[in-house]
């Protein structure tokens, strides 16, 4: 019952969402026997993580335009799920996915983090806090490394501040061996401050 309410809650919660920058729900149902499922936009190149970590198995790291598109997508995504009142509580690499516009695309190159044509999707609300319904008080969560401090512990208070520190987490992250890495020292110090009230008040 846990399982099935958390999976129509997500449901729920991406048709509050109406962004480029976040994985499309088309149909929420139910089989005959019950199961329920959803219906979303297709992503089919993988995720962040795997394209990343394949250009560093290719001694390759980000590039100044690969950064900027990740952090517009980050900005942009984060935006759109604070406006429904959401806080996403799971900022990964492995959730920000990668989709192609065209019918047919070519296999990735391997020499940028997108090609022509592919842009990033945020996805996975599965631990989703909705601060509509309650005060923002929530069970812990979120994948170690991304997770904010305050969303440890077995009862926590959580807000959109969580967010910025998961996102600066993976800007972070993906720019592990870059050029740009030294370079976002500032970002980082204030972005995954300890402190809530220590970091940037909105993504």
């Amino acid at each position: 019952p846990d399982s099935r309410e958390r999976f129509i809650s997500e449901a729920q919660h991406l048709r509050r969402v109406d962004s480029y920058w976040v994985a499309s729900i088309f149909d929420l149902g139910e089989t005959e026997s019950g199961q329920p499922y959803m219906v979303l936009e297709l992503a089919d190149r993988g995720d962040l993580e795997t394209r990343v970590n394949n250009l560093w198995d290719n001694r390759r790291s980000l590039t100044r335009d690969d950064l900027l598109t990740l952090s517009d997508t980050l900005a942009h995504s984060l935006q759109a799920i604070h406006a429904a009142d959401l806080v996403h509580r799971d900022v990964t690499p492995g959730n920000l996915l990668v989709r192609h516009n065209g019918l047919r695309p070519e296999p990735w190159s391997g020499r940028t983090l997108l090609d022509r044509g592919e842009r990033l999707l945020l996805s996975d609300l599965g631990y989703v806090k909705d601060l509509r319904a309650a005060s923002g008080i929530t069970s812990g969560g979120g994948t170690a490394g991304f997770a904010a401090p305050e969303q440890h512990g077995e009862m926590t208070r959580v807000d959109t501040r969580a967010d910025v520190y998961g996102a600066t987490a993976v800007l972070e992250w993906a720019a592990t061996g870059s050029r740009y890495e030294q370079a976002l020292a500032e970002v980082k110090r204030i972005g995954m401050a300890e402190n809530p009230d220590d970091r940037y008040q909105d993504i």
